[in-house]
């Protein structure tokens, strides 16, 4: 992903949490899954700098979610 779009992503990942809510975003994980490239079936985005334990959290919190709403 190119810094530039990376970028975009973040202020609408951001500018999108303050219409919803009165929160704000401390941090964030994109995973989409691909099905037009046969090597890669999920990718996955974070912003730079953003320590891994972050982002595996988010991804834990994701299933468990998940699991809740009955969609294991």
């Amino acid at each position: 992903m190119s810094d530039a779009t990376k970028r975009a992503l973040d202020d609408a990942i951001r500018a999108h949490v303050a219409d919803e809510s009165s929160g704000f975003v401390t941090a964030w994980a994109l995973v989409a899954g691909v099905m037009d490239d046969p090597d890669a079936d999920v990718r996955s985005e974070w912003p730079d700098g953003q320590p891994g334990y972050i982002t595996v959290g988010l991804a834990a919190s994701l299933g468990e979610m998940t699991k809740v709403r009955g969609n294991e």
